[in-house]
């Protein structure tokens, strides 16, 4: 079904503003916005704004009386050259992590959730984010499979347990991040409708659901090997647990980010019984490359909220490097690049691994820098989506592919 959404938008100096609020009730699981531009000139008090086609599955809305979310939002802007970006904000905003429809700079916009649980929020978080955390564990046990020529069964078994792994792990960081930063996350638009940020859940419920995260953390990770859970363990308490602190002491906030990540490459690599680093230089090698790969693309994350993180303290390499991001990004792009091929080389992978996973990378950065504007959010949003989306399947698949054909070389 289509859900249509048409926004209206009144002057701020409308004496009734107040009583102009409209509810929005959606269960958004994907949305594709087409914008039909309206050719009417502008008027000062009452301005047309295009229609939004959103397509919204059936399902069910506690506060709607049929199956499918229909709404009308009255947006309040006081900004009105920003008319003609609300397509692509509410896109961006409109992503799997959250039912609630944020336009960043609206004044006015009054939300009904699509879930009668606030809590289930809390493990959900941005899709793009949640496969960051994935893609080391997934290289990890890639990785180590080649050399080790793991059994087919044996793969699909641990890259199961790599896919819950990295979902139980991102889910219990992020909800510390939201419990340590909601006073932060309140004064940035981006992140001002956070579960705890905006007070649909309390501080307590918050600690509450986190102890039952990490208890699942310590049972789940228990089942993999001796070195695979210490390491595990690692990366939950004090890499995870600090990295939201030292936003407030530090502009290298991300360089932490790069540690606690791609952690999860070492935990799947122990699971194999791989050497740990010295004693196995192609994993220290790989860790380098994850690392300056974070570096990369969570400084245009960060980008998107350069002005509200210099108004309210927030540290991060996004001010550190203001108008030489671009520059910045490319150079630790190289330097991942050059990590993934030295790895290549130290692993003994196959020709699959070079032409698809280091090629491919070295192509694909390449036109996502070239497409880069440092100053537009929704650009930078594009940039952090596309390689945690794109840039880590290709990746994944040269290392994937060249383990298959080791594996059939043996066989014959």
């Amino acid at each position: 079904m289509l859900c249509v959404a048409q926004l209206n938008t009144a002057s701020t100096r409308s004496p009734n503003l107040s009583q102009k609020r409209s509810s929005v009730c959606m269960s958004v699981l994907s949305c594709r916005i087409d914008i039909k531009t309206s050719s009417k000139e502008r008027e000062p008090a009452e301005m047309q704004i295009p229609t939004y086609f959103l397509p919204v599955p059936s399902l069910p809305c506690p506060s709607a009386s049929f199956s499918h979310a229909c709404a009308r939002l009255n947006v309040y802007n006081t900004h009105n050259d920003k008319l003609t970006k609300i397509g692509a904000r509410a896109c961006r905003e409109l992503d799997l992590r959250s039912p609630y429809l944020s336009v960043p700079w609206t004044d006015d916009l009054e939300l009904c959730p699509a879930h009668s649980s606030p809590q289930g929020e809390l493990p959900f978080t941005v899709p793009a984010g949640g496969m960051a955390v994935f893609w080391p564990y997934a290289y990890g046990l890639v990785s180590a499979a080649r050399p080790g020529l793991l059994p087919y069964h044996d793969f699909l078994w641990k890259f199961t347990k790599c896919g819950i792994g990295a979902f139980l792990m991102r889910s219990a960081a992020c909800t510390i991040n939201d419990i340590l930063d909601r006073e932060f996350d309140a004064s940035v638009a981006r992140t001002r409708n956070r579960p705890i940020a905006s007070g649909r859940i309390s501080v307590f419920s918050a600690v509450v659901f986190l102890l039952f995260q990490l208890a699942l953390n310590v049972l789940f990770f228990f089942t993999f090997e001796r070195p695979a859970f210490w390491a595990a363990m690692v990366q939950l308490f004090p890499l995870s647990c600090l990295y939201p602190l030292l936003k407030r002491v530090t502009y290298w906030p991300q360089a932490w980010l790069g540690v606690a990540i791609n952690f999860g490459f070492l935990v799947s690599w122990l699971d194999c019984k791989q050497g740990i680093p010295p004693e196995n230089l192609s994993a220290l090698v790989m860790l380098v490359g994850l690392w300056c790969w974070t570096m990369s693309y969570d400084t245009i994350y960060g980008s998107q909220d350069r002005d509200d993180d210099s108004k309210i303290g927030i540290w991060s390499t996004a001010l550190l490097f203001v108008g030489k991001i671009k520059t910045v990004v490319t150079s630790f792009s190289i330097c991942f690049v050059w990590m993934l091929y030295l790895f290549g080389g130290i692993n003994d992978q196959g020709f699959a691994y070079f032409a698809i996973s280091v090629g491919g990378a070295a192509v694909f950065l390449t036109w996502l820098i070239v497409e880069l504007d440092e100053n537009s959010p929704e650009s930078c949003w594009t940039y952090f989506t596309r390689n945690n989306y794109y840039l880590g399947v290709i990746i994944f698949c040269g290392a994937f592919v060249d383990y298959i054909l080791a594996m059939e070389t043996i066989r014959k």
